[in-house]
Formats: structure tokens, sequence, C-alpha cells
């Protein structure tokens, strides 16, 4: 028996159906050979099925962010030859409290934190300065002409960073 890891991610569509990301990691690190025709499209028999392997990322996070955030322009407007993506748009498509990503046993979820930049760089003991390793930018537009606009950074290996940022000191 092979023992896999697994983050799985739901993706709703304008069109109201759903597609599912999957992310699959055997526990010894290697990425295990799945056959979309002999395997898994036979498993799963709702429709269209397609494996592919990751290029080199580190930021499996910030790929994940744009397919689950973003859609393009087409996807609303059928028919329509623009390619332009409408940022953070597929948020409004989620039902309020669903459980967007499901994970197996044993997987850590990053810290999720909300404040101001500069107090929670602080308080990891990080620099004002510090980049953050993806950024994404939302616009949220109310029905009464509001908009809420707002950041979500990613920072990785935020140890090694708060002991390099101490080193340069």
């Amino acid at each position: 028996m092979v023992r896999v890891t697994i983050l799985a991610v739901l993706e709703p569509q304008a069109s109201g159906s759903w597609h599912l990301h999957c992310l699959i990691k055997k526990k010894d690190g290697k990425f295990p050979f799945i056959d979309n025709n002999e395997t898994l499209e036979p498993m799963w028999r709702q429709g269209f099925t397609n494996i592919k392997k990751l290029k080199d990322s580190d930021n499996i996070a910030a790929y994940l962010m744009a397919y689950l955030t973003n859609v393009p322009k087409d996807e609303i407007i059928p028919g329509t030859k623009d390619k332009a993506i409408i940022k953070g748009a597929r948020l409004h498509f989620y039902p309020s409290g669903v459980h967007i990503y499901r994970t197996s046993r044993g997987i850590r979820i990053p810290k999720k934190l909300e404040g101001s930049k500069q107090a929670i760089l602080k308080e990891y003991g990080l620099s004002v300065n510090e980049v953050a390793d993806a950024a994404f930018f939302h616009e949220h537009h109310f029905s009464d002409d509001r908009t809420a606009k707002f950041v979500t950074e990613f920072y990785d290996n935020v140890g090694n960073k708060k002991e390099a940022s101490h080193g340069n000191e």
C-alpha cells in the first residue's frame, strides 16, 4: 500500500460547476505516478479528469491562490475573446461557510494572521522591509458602489528569515 499526503481544494466556476485541485505526494516525499485514463478517470466518473505534474515551484500556495480567486473574463462572459483576468472575482462563487480545502491527516496548516503588516512583522522579529514570498491584491465591489481593497501576503520559512534579518543588524 502506498501512503500519500493529499491537499484537495475546491474551485467554483462561473457556470455553477466545480473543479477540484488535488496535490498528492508520497509520505517519502516523492510524487506517485497515477495514470489518468486507467486509474483516475474510471474511478471519478463525474466528468473529465486531468493529471499533470507541477512545474518546479517552491510556493504552491501562490500557485493555487491565482486559480482559486481570479477569473478569466471569458469564463464569465461566454464567447468573449478577451483573456484578461478579474482579480478576486471567483471569491463570489464560494458559498458562505464552505471549507475551500481539505487535507489528509498530518498536514500542518499555515498560520493565518490578521492585522497591520508592521505589527505582524515586528511580532515575528522580521524587518518592516521584509519582502513577501508571494502577494495577491484583491478588490471587492459592493452593490452600494463601495470598494474594499486588500493584500494577502505569504512569508515562507519565517524562522530562517528572522535569523537572517538579525544577522544583518
